[in-house]
């Protein structure tokens, strides 16, 4: 899609921007939804050179009609917005999940798990970076829960990028949230257990998808797909998945994606006996796997979406500062990122922002959270996110 320049006709103070801005080099501005407060202020940035993808007059004609440009009649009084966290979303998804699950009796189940999957959704349209950043950073809770969580913002992030719509991507994410449902307890404790499962471990892993699809009906899901693709999401393209050894084109490509994401977050976060990843070891590893266990496209899709240094990874730079990464750039070794701390080892107030394309501040490597010896609060290093609703 091509990248067109703004002109001061096209947007106007006290409207909400109806796309994506970006600069000359393509970093992004401004994002949708965000509000110019002055005339002056849309002058100064249209002047700086401002641009946005796939708009041309037409665009801008609809935009208008639809009172989200410069020259429309609305009133703005009817115009609504506020700033919302997407951690704070993430965590509210995360308890609405755990008070869900672990209430047997809980009343229309399957409406209640929609309601959580589409706050996942929400999360990921509004900021797609900090939403990914918290599968890395948030580590607040009950850890099958969160892990249920991270994976269904992976999910909704590749089907995002694969342009599928949003009902489609809303099963797959509550399929994504209730995959393990019948063996919560067993992946807590072996998040903890200092040894690979044993046999009877074993068996129940291998049959947790078939009783997970018993426990959802029992539920009341009726949703043949949603309990479909949690049935398929440990089989492989080869055969050697299960519980049904399904291959090639009896998987459903979208239980593919859901068993990727599954296992991308496995990686990262590891277990008491198999030491955590680092996003990109996590990546190579699922790259000897393509071709025989997952589609190649498919890690491709999944390379490009998490990146070199995906949001939420901690990076040391050229100058010897460390830093977390903001978001993600056009060119994969260059993200933006935020320094956390000093050549000399000392936290830095207020976690200064870089653009890591200037040599001064080039990524040099990737290092584990660990390495850190303090926490970092998400909240403080992504700021809240405009979100504009008609009234």
């Amino acid at each position: 899609m091509a990248r067109s320049r703004l002109r001061v006709d096209q947007i106007g103070p006290g409207i909400p921007l109806p796309f994506d801005t970006f600069d000359n080099d393509g970093n992004l501005l401004l994002r949708r939804g965000f509000v110019l407060e002055s005339a002056d202020q849309v002058e100064r940035l249209v002047s700086r050179g401002l641009f946005a993808d796939g708009i041309d007059e037409a665009s801008a004609d609809r935009g208008r009609s639809r009172g989200l440009v410069s020259g429309s009649a609305a009133p703005l009084e009817k115009l609504k917005g506020k700033k919302v966290s997407v951690f704070g979303l993430l965590d509210e998804c995360q308890n609405n999940l755990e008070a869900l699950i672990g209430d047997p009796d809980a009343q229309d189940f399957s409406n209640a798990l929609l309601a959580i999957a589409a706050g996942v959704q929400r999360a990921c349209k509004l900021d797609a970076d900090a939403a990914l950043a918290g599968t890395l950073l948030r580590t607040e809770g009950r850890y099958t829960i969160r892990r249920l969580v991270q994976a269904s913002i992976v999910v909704d992030l590749l089907l995002t990028r694969m342009e599928q719509d949003e009902a489609t991507r809303l099963i797959a994410v509550a399929a994504a949230l209730t995959r393990d449902i019948s063996m919560m307890e067993l992946q807590d404790q072996l998040f903890v257990q200092p040894n690979p499962p044993d046999e009877a471990q074993t068996a129940e892993l291998h049959s947790h998808p078939t009783r997970s699809v018993q426990m959802l009906r029992e539920r009341g899901v009726t949703n043949e797909t949603w309990l479909e693709l949690v049935h398929q999401h440990h089989e492989t393209i080869d055969g050697t998945g299960f519980p049904r050894a399904l291959s090639g084109e009896q998987i459903l490509q979208t239980a593919e994606i859901i068993s990727l994401a599954d296992r991308y977050g496995s990686m990262i976060w590891g277990r008491a006996y198999r030491p955590a990843m680092l996003p990109s070891a996590a990546l190579r590893e699922i790259f000897s796997l393509q071709g025989h266990a997952i589609e190649a496209r498919l890690v491709a899709l999944l390379v490009k979406e998490i990146g070199v240094y995906p949001p939420g990874s901690i990076v040391t730079l050229a100058n010897g500062d460390t830093a977390v990464v903001l978001k993600r750039m056009p060119h994969a070794h260059q993200p933006v990122v935020r320094c956390v701390r000093n050549s000399s080892m000392q936290r830095l107030p207020g976690a200064p922002k870089r653009l890591t394309k200037e040599a001064v501040f080039a990524v040099k490597a990737a290092v584990p959270l660990s390495s850190l010896k303090f926490a970092i609060d998400p909240a403080q290093i992504w700021e809240e996110t405009f979100e504009f609703d008609p009234g």
